[in-house]
């Protein structure tokens, strides 16, 4: 029992139930800071470590808990849809400690009774990345902006509250089918393919700058073969 809250020259049963409820508690974990050691894409869990040390007794130092292993990483998802990401040594986040046994439930995705009768026990810990001490405080945050970035924020896609939507990254493939209903401008060229298939375009098109250019063939300085096998002047 802790010396600190009983009074051992004047012991109560009042003062005895609170001292053991203390220690008790004490040894109870409901959740703590964590940082990833290893993850298992396949399985989505991981082995982290607890990042606040047990302390037993008032007089006691710090005791570094042991790596919690097969510990389930939570990510945003249904059974439709998921947002997944990679996880690294070292990330960090919160480890939430359930009040009974998991195991049944995570190797089944059925409800059923617990298989072991513990109670908020290090083995049944759920990984919550996201939380972060100070020095890993995400840089140049966005305040302004729905963000999904890297940590650098040299490839983002952000929505601001304007309505506008910015995407940025050293390149960007989509592999469906588009269709624009506006006004597309694009600033620094455009070049493509349509392989296999042919382009199609209907519409009046209006170029007030420069050239067009068909294999080779100017539309502003290509010229014909006249009647007489002589060439027509540049077209006006």
């Amino acid at each position: 029992m802790s010396k600190h809250n009983f009074n051992w020259e004047n012991p109560s049963l009042e003062q005895a139930q609170k001292s053991a409820l203390e220690n008790e508690l004490k040894s109870l974990r409901t959740a703590f800071p964590a940082r990833v050691i290893d993850f298992d894409a396949t399985t989505q869990s991981a082995v982290i470590e607890c990042l606040i040390h047990t302390v037993l007794s008032d007089n006691e130092g710090g005791l570094p808990l042991p790596p919690l292993e097969n510990v389930p990483v939570i990510f945003p998802r249904t059974t439709r849809f998921a947002i997944t990401f990679p996880i690294h040594k070292g990330d960090e986040g919160i480890a939430i400690i359930a009040d009974r046994c998991i195991d049944a439930w995570w190797v089944t995705g059925k409800a059923s009774k617990p298989l072991v009768y513990r109670m908020h026990d290090l083995s049944d810990a759920i990984f919550i990345p996201g939380i972060n001490s100070l020095p890993t405080a995400t840089q140049n945050f966005d305040a302004d902006a729905l963000a999904i970035r890297s940590a650098e924020n040299n490839q983002y896609i952000k929505l601001f509250q304007s309505g506008e939507i910015e995407i940025d990254a050293t390149k960007l493939t989509i592999k469906c089918p588009t269709i624009f209903e506006n006004l597309l401008t694009y600033q620094n060229g455009i070049a493509g393919s349509a392989g296999n298939n042919s382009n199609a375009l209907s519409g009046d098109f209006t170029i007030t700058e420069g050239d067009l250019m068909v294999e080779g063939i100017s539309l502003k300085r290509h010229i014909h073969i006249d009647s007489e096998g002589g060439n027509t002047s540049e077209a006006k």
